[in-house]
């Protein structure tokens, strides 16, 4: 279940402060639509499969850096196009600061998405699954793509509904901005 949470004068805020920011500007309206909140929201713990196909809690990411997390499917035409951009934006943002975890509903075993990964020349972006769509109802997602923007404290502070070019300048900007 999501929750607001305040956070007045705390570090949790001052992505979603950015944000909030940069809506104003043209560049931010140009770029994309983003839903994006006035206060964190609590993430649920949800469980994910990794590409050993060991299950992970979604909380075992949190940390130092800011989490994309994607939803998206193979079957998805839209999804299909926009993972090469994910991964050119993944390569051009610090990863020490920022993480893409484009997580699968297909059903099956995390080989059906590393087959998929070669078959379209995607190589740097890891596999999760989420085979039963448990955390994609947790996480209330209505459809793919989707992606949340969590900040190192483990909360929600936006979310993209549909595709996007994510190696876009303006976009790979509006990252760098959110995690310096």
């Amino acid at each position: 279940m999501f929750l607001p949470f305040s956070t007045k004068g705390s570090a949790a805020s001052e992505m979603t402060k950015k944000l909030l920011q940069l809506k104003e500007t043209s560049f931010f309206q140009e770029t994309f639509d983003i839903v994006i909140h006035n206060e964190p929201r609590i993430v649920p713990d949800v469980k994910i499969i990794n590409g050993n196909g060991d299950e992970i809690n979604l909380s075992n990411l949190y940390g130092k850096k800011l989490l994309a997390i994607h939803f998206w499917a193979t079957w998805c035409i839209p999804c299909i196009k926009e993972l090469p951009t994910l991964e050119m934006l993944g390569s051009r943002i610090n990863n020490e600061k920022f993480l893409i975890v484009p997580i699968s509903v297909d059903r099956g075993k995390p080989g059906k998405i590393k087959t998929f990964y070669n078959d379209i020349d995607i190589i740097n972006l890891q596999i999760f699954m989420d085979k039963q769509m448990a955390a994609a109802r947790l996480l209330r997602i209505s459809g793919i793509p989707t992606t949340i923007l969590i900040n190192e404290q483990g909360y929600e502070i936006a979310r993209v509904i549909g595709d996007r070019d994510w190696s876009e300048s303006n976009i790979i900007s509006l990252i760098q901005n959110l995690i310096n």
